[in-house]
C-alpha cells in the first residue's frame, strides 16, 4: 500500500494520479490544507507520482509511505484504516484500534521550529520515521508505533521541544497489521508408504508462528474425512511447537487409540491422502502438506492343501500341512476333532506339521457318523483360517483288553494266589450277521508270554470257565480278558455297552 501526505493551500483541492483514493483532508489556520491519499501498489510502480492542485502560488510539502502486507491473500483495504485529526488547539484521539496495528502520526509544524529528531518530542512512545519540508514555511513529520494491545490509544498532545508551541495540524492513522500465517514442517511420515495390519503411520513435525501469543493448532485429515487436532500451543514468536501422533492401521481403518480417524474403510490398491496443516486463533492458516499412502488389508494365515473328505475309515487319519502368514505376523495353530482340542502351539511359517487323532479320542468316536478333523491357524490380529478333513469311522470288529494303566483295574486283577475259575458276561447287542469272534482269558498276564485260553463257548453259554494253566514266571498272578466281536454281514450297529464277571 502507498500513502501520500500533501500540504497545500487551504481550500484548494489536490488531485491524485489515477488509482489513488482520498482518505481525507484537514484545513487549518485559513492558510494550509493537509491532504491524505492511498492506493494499492501494483506489481510495478512509476518512479514518481504527479499530484496536481488548484490555482495558487504557495509551495507545498508531500510525503510518500510504502506499507507492505506479508500475506498476499489478505491485502490491505480501506476498512483497515482508522484515522483521527487535530488542529492547533486540539489533540487527536484515536479509538477502536485493532490489535497489532501500525500507527502513523503525521504532524505539520511551522518551518524553523526544530524538534522532529529531538528526544523531547511527544508523544514519547512514538518513533520518529521521516521529515519533509518546503524549506521556508512548513515541516511535515511522521512518527510510527506498533500497537500490540489494540483498543484506544488515548489523546495525543504534541509539544515541540518541550515548549508550548503546538503543531499546526496532526492526523493519526491506525493500519491493521495482518496476522502472519503459521508455518508447518512435516518430518514424518515419508511419502508413498504401504501399511499392513498393525502398522503405524507416524505424524510428526513442528509448527511455528512469528506472532507472539497466538494459539497454534496442528490439524489433519485422512482423505475427505473429519478434521482432527494433533496438538496445540501458544507461540512465543520464535520457538517451534513440536507435535507427534501415531495412527494404527487395523481392520481396514486408521485408529488414534479407539478413535476411527477416517470414518470409513480404506480401500486397497488406491492412494490415500494424509493432509496436515496449522491454524492460529487469528484466522491464519499454513500451507497444507500432504503424504500419500496405501493399505493392504489383513489376510488370514494360509494352510496348505484343500478341505478333504477322507471317506469311511477304520484307522485314525494322519494329514501333513504347512502354514504361512502373508503379513509375517505371529500365528497359533490349533488342531481339533469335532471341536475338541487335540493340541495348540505357536506356528512356524512353512514348517511341516502332522495332525492325527490320539487313540483315546479315536475309540470314543461314534461309528457310522460323520466327524470333522480341523486345523485352525489364527494370526496375532485375530484372523483365522481353517482346514477341514471329514470322515466316517467304521469298524469290522470291537476289540478290547483290560486297561492296567488304571490303578483300580491293576489292583483288582493282580493276585497272590492262582486264579482257578473266571466268569465273563458281555452286555451286547448282536444284530443278524454279527458274532462273538472270541473271548480269551489268562491268569498269568504278568508273564512275558501269557497263556491265553479260549472261553468263547462259556461266554456264549453264560457259564464260568476253569483255567487250565497252573504256572507263571512273574512274581504274582494276574487275570486279563481279551474280547473281539465281529460285525460280519450285519447291517445294523453292533453294540457293546459293558461287561462284568467274577473269578476265584
Amino acid at each position: 500500500m502507498l500513502v501520500a501526505l500533501a500540504v497545500s493551500v487551504a481550500g484548494l483541492n489536490v488531485t491524485p494520479p489515477s488509482g489513488w483514493t482520498s482518505i481525507g483532508r484537514t484545513d487549518f489556520g485559513g492558510s494550509y490544507g493537509v491532504h491524505y491519499f492511498w492506493k494499492i501498489a501494483g506489481a510495478s510502480e512509476p518512479t514518481s507520482h504527479q499530484f496536481t492542485r488548484g490555482s495558487g502560488t504557495n509551495t507545498w510539502v508531500g510525503q510518500f509511505i510504502r506499507i507492505k502486507r506479508t500475506n498476499s491473500n489478505t491485502p490491505i483495504k480501506l476498512t483497515d484504516i482508522t484515522t483521527a485529526t487535530a488542529l492547533q488547539i486540539n489533540t487527536p484521539v484515536l479509538s477502536g484500534v485493532p490489535a497489532k496495528a501500525l500507527i502513523l502520526d503525521s504532524v505539520v509544524i511551522a518551518n524553523g521550529i526544530p524538534g522532529f529528531r529531538n528526544d523531547g518530542v511527544n508523544p514519547t512512545d512514538m518513533t520518529f520515521f521521516t521529515e519533509a519540508t518546503d524549506g521556508s514555511s512548513l515541516d511535515m513529520g511522521l512518527y510510527t508505533q506498533y500497537d500490540l494491545d489494540g483498543g484506544s490509544n488515548g489523546a495525543r498532545t504534541y509539544y515541540i521541544n518541550g515548549s508550548t508551541n503546538k503543531p499546526l495540524a496532526a492526523r493519526v492513522f491506525a493500519i491493521d497489521v495482518p496476522n502472519k500465517p503459521p508455518t508447518l514442517s512435516l518430518t514424518s511420515p515419508a511419502d508413498n508408504q504401504t501399511l499392513s495390519e498393525g502398522n503405524t503411520l507416524p505424524v510428526q513435525g513442528t509448527a511455528g508462528d512469528t506472532d507472539n501469543g497466538n494459539v497454534v493448532t496442528v490439524k489433519y485429515k485422512i482423505n475427505n474425512g473429519p478434521v482432527r487436532a494433533i496438538a496445540s500451543g501458544v507461540s512465543d514468536g520464535s520457538t517451534p511447537i513440536s507435535f507427534a501422533k501415531s495412527l494404527t492401521f487395523n481392520n481396514k481403518r486408521l485408529w488414534d487409540g479407539s478413535t476411527d480417524v477416517a470414518g470409513a474403510d480404506l480401500a486397497e490398491g488406491v492412494d490415500h491422502i494424509l493432509t496436515v496443516w496449522t491454524e492460529d486463533d487469528q484466522g491464519g492458516k499454513s500451507v497444507e502438506e500432504t503424504r500419500k499412502f496405501r493399505v493392504v488389508w489383513n489376510r488370514p494365515p494360509v494352510i496348505s492343501g484343500t478341505n478333504e473328505n477322507l471317506g469311511t475309515i477304520m484307522a485314525p487319519p494322519s494329514k501333513t500341512y504347512t502354514v504361512i502368514e502373508p503379513e509375517g505376523n505371529p500365528f497359533t495353530i490349533t488342531e481339533k476333532i469335532n471341536g475338541t482340542v487335540i493340541r495348540t502351539f505357536p506356528g512356524v511359517a512353512g514348517q511341516e506339521e502332522t495332525v492325527t487323532i490320539p487313540h483315546n479320542l479315536w475309540i470314543r468316536l461314534d461309528l457310522d457318523t460323520p466327524h470333522s478333523l480341523t486345523v485352525e491357524a489364527t494370526d496375532s490380529n485375530g484372523l483365522t483360517s481353517t482346514r477341514t478333513y471329514t470322515f466316517i469311522r467304521t469298524e469290522t470288529h470291537i476289540e478290547f483288553m483290560l486297561d492296567f494303566d488304571n490303578p483300580d483295574v491293576e489292583a483288582h486283577f493282580t493276585l497272590d494266589g492262582m486264579p482257578k475259575r473266571v466268569l465273563v458276561t458281555l452286555e451286547r447287542y448282536l444284530p443278524p450277521g454279527s458274532s462273538i469272534e472270541f473271548v480269551r482269558v489268562c491268569n498269568n498276564a504278568l508273564d512275558a508270554e501269557p497263556t491265553w485260553e479260549d472261553m468263547t463257548a462259556a461266554v456264549v453259554a453264560g457259564r464260568g470257565y476253569l483255567f487250565t494253566n497252573q504256572v507263571k514266571t512273574a512274581e504274582n498272578w494276574r487275570i486279563n480278558i481279551w474280547v473281539c466281536i465281529a460285525k460280519g454281514t450285519a447291517t445294523e450297529r453292533v453294540r457293546l455297552d459293558g461287561f462284568g464277571g467274577a473269578f476265584d
